[in-house]
């Protein structure tokens, strides 16, 4: 059995490895960066350093975080294609709780989309369909531009 926290974003529920989160902690407001794209909240400080802030919402359903009290932020790392890995926070709604699922309860999801790689397999249980969210490829190619710029 694996340990998920478990997302609620616009009724969808939305399944996060445990193992991909170094830390989970409160809504803080970031800094903004205007022009930055859209799914870039701003940067946040975390224990001293600074890290980028992604609207996982924005990403997955087009509709934006809801900041409200059940809203979280999940510390964790993501690799570039060279294999750099840096630090991110990932906002994400109504994270609430955590439920363990055997793998062999995940199905392989009806519909296979290219363009969103980022959505695993799915699980039910009495309240319906949750389905597995694999963080590393949750963000669009032209992040990894901004996330890992060339050293000066």
């Amino acid at each position: 059995m694996s340990l998920y926290l478990l997302s609620v974003h616009e009724g969808e529920r939305y399944l996060i490895p445990s193992a991909d989160v170094a830390e989970v902690t409160p809504y803080v407001i970031p800094r903004k960066i205007t022009p930055a794209p859209e799914y870039v909240v701003g940067m946040i400080d975390y224990r001293g350093e600074t890290l980028p802030l992604i609207d996982t919402c924005l990403l997955l359903s087009g509709a934006p975080c809801k900041v409200v009290l059940c809203s979280r932020i999940l510390i964790g790392m993501i690799q570039s294609p060279e294999g750099k890995r840096v630090k991110v926070g990932w906002l994400f709604d109504g994270v609430t709780e955590t439920v363990r699922i055997a793998d062999d309860q995940f199905k392989a999801a009806p519909l296979h989309l290219e363009q969103a790689p980022y959505l695993g397999g799915v699980a039910t249980d009495e309240k319906g369909i949750m389905q597995r969210v694999i963080i590393q490829h949750i963000l669009p190619d032209d992040a990894y531009a901004i996330l890992f710029p060339p050293l000066d």
